[in-house]
């Protein structure tokens, strides 16, 4: 927290930099992570796509972006899913759905964890926008 508030009270933004060494920090002291990224699309700051590749290394990642091609070209080699959303139903079925798949790396948090499972699904809902 101290990232962000010393950075809010001047209205700027974190540097890569000191997101990565955070998030660096962060990771070594769980034996698993998972990242969520929403609106890669929206992220002018195009060696962020390379820290995130990076990152697959010691993370699980899920990210959630547009219909880019370069970021789905830089993004090839991963599983890539196509979700249209159009209600916080089709959310809630999408979730339930994906955390009975064994491919879904957050199938046994979702499991085990409604509150979590819960969460996701509201936040997604919340910023899904119609997309």
């Amino acid at each position: 927290m101290k990232l962000y508030d010393s950075h809010a009270s001047r209205g700027i933004s974190p540097t890569l930099g000191e997101v990565k060494k955070i998030l660096k920090s962060l990771i070594e002291g769980y034996t698993t992570v998972f990242i969520i990224v929403d609106a890669l699309d929206e992220c002018r700051d195009y060696d962020f796509n390379d820290e995130l590749r990076a990152l697959r290394q010691t993370a699980s990642l899920m990210i959630f972006s547009r219909r880019i091609s370069r970021i789905e070209r830089e993004f090839q080699d991963c599983l890539q899913l196509e979700v249209n959303v159009q209600s916080a139903e089709e959310i809630k079925s999408y979730v339930a759905h994906r955390s009975d798949d064994p491919k879904f790396s957050l199938r046994h948090l979702i499991q085990e964890d409604q509150l979590l499972a819960d969460e996701i699904v509201s936040t997604t809902v919340a910023n899904a926008n119609g997309m």
